[in-house]
């Protein structure tokens, strides 16, 4: 090979390199571009999920709200509820939640048979059951907040809660903390009846 053609050889090839080089840099500025705009709507998507999984409450908030209301929202509804008072006669004259009614669910179940029997505490018949639930002035349709005390009770609200939700009446959620957090919460007190 003479001097000449291996000149020439390697201007090609210098050539060939060079633009070869200079499409990469092409197409690493498009590659870049596309990039940043692929991050840019990646971005902008991350952030639209993030804000509508904001809004949208969890699986632990859905289930506290199918069963618990605070004592905050008690009070900012207090004019389109019901409330119950499970704690019993004597400890509702001490003091309630104002315009709660007392009802306890031994009221709603069958304690005229002998203690510890098959039907001891067992929901009343669908009749009486039904009288005992319109008297409280309940109906399909109301939305019920029941409170017990919560620190030394036995779960009075829950199994009021559950009773009339078998009666029909599905919505009725507990106080979150019962009177005692209504009453930490320095809401009003009251010892007038309903």
């Amino acid at each position: 090979m003479t001097l000449k053609k291996l000149g020439i050889y390697i201007a090609s090839v210098a050539l060939l390199v060079s633009s070869l080089s200079g499409c990469a840099a092409d197409q690493n500025v498009e590659s870049t571009e596309e990039t940043t705009v692929d991050q840019t709507q990646e971005a902008s998507t991350e952030a639209t999920e993030e804000s509508e999984a904001v809004t949208e409450p969890s699986e632990a908030e859905l289930a506290f709200n199918t069963y618990f209301v605070s004592s905050e929202w008690l009070n900012d509804n207090m004019d389109s509820v019901i409330v119950l008072d499970a704690r019993g006669q004597e400890t509702y004259d001490k003091g309630h939640v104002p315009g709660a009614r007392v009802l306890t669910w031994q009221s709603l179940s069958r304690m005229d048979v002998e203690f510890a029997s098959e039907t001891w505490g067992t929901l009343k018949g669908a009749d009486a059951l039904g009288q005992a639930i319109s008297e409280l002035g309940l109906s399909a349709d109301s939305e019920v907040i029941v409170y017990s005390d919560t620190q030394n009770g036995w779960g009075e609200d829950g199994r009021i809660m559950w009773t009339l939700q078998a009666a029909g009446i599905e919505n009725v959620r507990m106080l979150d903390g019962g009177y005692k957090g209504w009453k930490d919460a320095g809401y009003d007190i009251t010892k007038r009846d309903f």
